[in-house]
């Protein structure tokens, strides 16, 4: 009986990280290498442009992955607290004790991977 209710958290869990990264993927970090020989030898200028450009490029990825980390939280919360409800239906039915422990812990799992995602300490 364990082994069913640890194979339903196993299942809904991996569903559930992998329908997320599927359908709403991370921002990715842009790779800005500027070459530093296109400068001159001295051009202080140019260097800080390119900095600039670097600093410009990360500052965008920082935003982008703090609305990304926030919808996150929001999307897996709501995920969860539905399993959740689901499980304890399953549950008070007495449709499967076991499968139903396991969509409880997969709603709680979806709730803490949100919270632990979003939340930045």
């Amino acid at each position: 009986n364990f082994l069913v209710g640890a194979a339903a958290f196993l299942i809904l869990s991996g569903i559930f990280l992998l329908g997320l990264s599927i359908v709403f993927p991370a921002p990715e970090e842009l790779a800005i290498n500027p070459d530093v020989r296109s400068c001159a030898t001295g051009d202080q200028s140019c260097l800080l442009r390119q900095n600039a450009e670097k600093e410009r490029v990360r500052s965008g990825y920082i935003a982008a992955r703090a609305i990304y980390d926030y919808l996150i939280l929001k999307i897996s919360s709501g995920v969860g607290v539905i399993l959740l409800f689901l499980g304890f239906f399953l549950f008070k039915t007495k449709l499967g004790s076991n499968i139903s422990a396991g969509i409880i812990f997969a709603g709680a799992f979806a709730i803490f991977y949100g919270y632990f995602q979003g939340i930045k300490f």
